[in-house]
């Protein structure tokens, strides 16, 4: 170990491996890993949720960036949600936390993804507003169009398969890991009716 300054004979110093390490970090650089550490998260790039749902940009990071500015930091969807986040950090943006929430950038991340169809400008109040009743004592059946619970399912249902696959590709080969099923029946995202990889013009 090496220090900056003078350390005098019998003087207490401290060590500190950084604030924001994930467990993964400190494990790869320090060897060891903690119990619980808030910092621990699973990211994805936006070029993984293209290849994982077989997208094209063809204009995704657009509205993406459109959706970014469009979604209030005050809503209260994102600072009551038992799912989703509001994630400050604006260099690692699409993330599960330690808490096993979205941020909200991969939750709007997916719904412009997997929804085309959604006109950022007129439905986002309402797709927040159905996402806020989901989670809420409200939820149930919505008095809108099942649309919105399709375009709903669509996200969590995406969210099993990232993790899914970002699993199947971690860890040794052949080590049993079982499946996410029932997360899914949990979340009720297995309806054959709903199609994750749809679009419409």
């Amino acid at each position: 170990m090496v220090s900056n300054a003078v350390v005098h004979p019998q003087s207490e110093i401290f060590n500190t491996y950084g604030e924001h390490l994930t467990n993964a970090q400190l494990l790869d650089q320090y060897g060891f890993l903690l119990d619980v550490n808030d910092n621990d998260r699973v990211s994805w790039s936006l070029g993984d949720l293209f290849e994982t749902f077989g997208v094209q940009d063809s204009g995704v990071s657009t509205r993406l960036l459109r959706l970014q500015d469009t979604l209030p930091a005050g809503h209260p969807l994102f600072e009551n949600s038992e799912l989703i986040f509001w994630n400050e950090d604006s260099t690692d943006t699409l993330v599960i936390n330690s808490e096993g929430k979205i941020s909200h950038q991969l939750w709007g991340a997916l719904l412009v993804t997997l929804n085309p169809q959604l006109r950022l400008d007129m439905d986002l109040d309402t797709v927040l507003h159905r996402q806020q009743e989901a989670e809420g004592d409200e939820a149930g059946p919505a008095e809108g169009p099942r649309v919105l619970d399709e375009i709903l399912s669509n996200v969590a249902t995406a969210v099993i398969h990232l993790c899914d696959r970002r699993r199947a590709g971690s860890g040794p080969d052949g080590l049993p890991l079982g499946d996410s099923s029932d997360i899914a029946d949990l979340l009720d995202v297995s309806d054959s009716s709903i199609s994750l990889f749809s679009t419409t013009d």
